[in-house]
């Protein structure tokens, strides 16, 4: 009589449709004939490709390898933390955090490249949340209000910008031009937007989103100045922020193209790859804590699932749906909540069922 309630709901056998649906029309699209589609497995990977936790690691490292003194500088005099360090920076660095920064060698920019949906965007973030966190500094995603505590307190903070470069004008990139008057001549530059303002003081991550996918001439040159130059319009980044990139590659964006050269050369490009089914559990319980739906993880590890979406090769424009581990999570995530909300009503735990 446990189940009695639960099963007599009609919503607990719409779930165990959408699942087995779900599950069947999945398992179609992956395992359909995809003879002389396979582009890539797991045991022939390149050197340079990473799954999105081995990307996390990867950028949290490349940042401490160029701007640890800086930046433990910077929260030692916002919060006090690191005395002992800076004492051994002071020593050996220089002894005023401007003459640190004169020292040390701005992080690398980096390009990552992949399919779509495997946690490229996400990704980043986490890596920038958990460099602020080792450091003892407020994670800020920049959204424009916080720009007068960032200019005041620019220390305290590490600050994260995304720019989808796919809807952005070139002006929201180098800053506005403005006419001023010096020494009765009119005179022209840019006035800076509040985020390259805000990374020209406090350490943080600029992240350009969609880089690939950018079809204005102009928006691209304008985005290749910052990666090049480090700087919007006249306006130069601190040397501890970090210019990070991430597309798709031709082959799976209709509109996606490739980089000049001599952009190319400037970053670090890595290919990234799908996550492995533990690297996906885990992803999923750090971020829903037991909130999801493990029937999800059952069907993904008994089909394979994420091994064989790293060898399937995706159409680059279609509008027929297709599975990706973005929308895997979002499906355990659906279920669970279709699921909570039928045991509340029938007065049950819904982590029995799920």
């Amino acid at each position: 009589m446990r189940f009695t309630s639960i099963l007599a709901d009609r919503r607990f056998w719409i779930g165990v449709g959408v699942v087995t649906l779900g599950g069947l029309a999945v398992y179609y699209v992956l395992n359909g004939d995809n003879s002389g589609d396979v582009i890539s497995s797991r045991r022939n990977r390149g050197f340079n490709s990473v799954t999105p936790n081995e990307m996390i690691k990867l950028i949290v490292e490349t940042y401490e390898k160029h701007v640890d003194p800086l930046v433990k500088y910077r929260s030692y005099l916002a919060t006090g933390k690191f005395e002992e360090e800076v004492k051994r920076i002071r020593k050996e660095i220089g002894e005023t955090i401007d003459e640190v920064k004169k020292k040390v060698e701005p992080p690398t920019s980096m390009l990552f490249i992949g399919l779509p949906g495997i946690g490229k965007s996400e990704g980043v973030k986490d890596a920038s949340k958990l460099i602020a966190e080792k450091y003892g500094l407020e994670f800020v995603d920049y959204t424009g209000k916080e720009y007068a505590k960032i200019l005041e307190e620019p220390n305290r903070y590490f600050v994260f910008v995304d720019l989808r470069l796919t809807s952005v004008e070139p002006a929201d990139l180098m800053g506005l031009p403005r006419l001023r008057e010096v020494f009765e001549r009119e005179v022209s530059d840019y006035v800076p937007f509040g985020w390259a303002e805000v990374l020209s003081v406090a350490p943080g991550v600029l992240f350009l989103d969609e880089f690939t996918n950018v079809q204005r001439d102009d928006v691209m040159a304008a985005s290749y100045q910052l990666v090049l130059d480090r700087r919007a319009g006249f306006t130069k980044f601190a040397p501890d922020v970090m210019i990070l990139a991430a597309g798709n590659a031709p082959e799976h964006s209709e509109i996606a193209r490739e980089i000049p050269a001599p952009a190319l050369n400037r970053f670090e490009k890595y290919n990234v790859i799908p996550p492995t089914s533990d690297e996906w559990v885990a992803y999923m319980y750090r971020k829903y804590g037991d909130a999801w739906s493990k029937w999800v993880m059952v069907y993904a590890i008994g089909t394979n699932f994420f091994d064989t979406y790293a060898m399937t090769k995706l159409p680059a424009a279609t509008l027929e749906q297709f599975p990706t581990p973005r929308s895997l999570s979002r499906l355990a995530r659906e279920l669970y909540l279709l699921f909570k909300d039928s045991a509340e009503k029938a007065g049950k735990d819904v982590d029995q069922y799920l």
